[in-house]
């Protein structure tokens, strides 16, 4: 067989893999309940993860704000989601300050969600916008 058959059944082959790395385990959703706040004010955000497999499913969250000028407030003392059952779902409220300094126009709030399931992983993100205002 020569080197260019060879090549193209390892591609095949491979690409035939990819779906077993990309699994959907969960959906992710955010929201802020306020579509402006100011510097020194706050908001609240809220993430909603659903497990949409037949498995348990090993969940971590993050969150984080960004600003304007690219600043990032990682959001700490969090609850874990940890192990979501069948059909499970995880939600959380998270009250954030914004900075005194916070640039005025749009910030995100953003929800990452790595979630792990029978040697199968997955990477969620979900945002939502606000502005902030002088």
């Amino acid at each position: 067989m020569d080197s260019f058959k060879r090549c193209t059944i390892l591609f095949l082959l491979a690409l035939a893999a990819v779906p077993a790395f990309a699994a959907d385990l969960v959906t992710v959703e955010t929201h802020v309940s306020s579509s402006t706040a100011s510097p020194n004010g706050a908001n609240q955000g809220e993430v909603l993860i659903n497990n949409i497999v037949n498995a348990d499913v090993r969940v971590r969250l993050e969150v984080q704000v960004v600003y304007a000028n690219g600043v990032v407030q990682r959001l700490t003392g969090l609850n874990d989601p940890g192990v979501l059952p069948p059909g499970g779902g995880y939600m959380q409220s998270i009250f954030f300050v914004i900075p005194p300094d916070a640039p005025p126009g749009p910030a995100t709030f953003v929800a990452s969600v790595t979630a792990s399931s029978a040697g199968q992983q997955e990477k969620e993100t979900s945002s939502a916008s606000f502005d902030v205002i002088p």
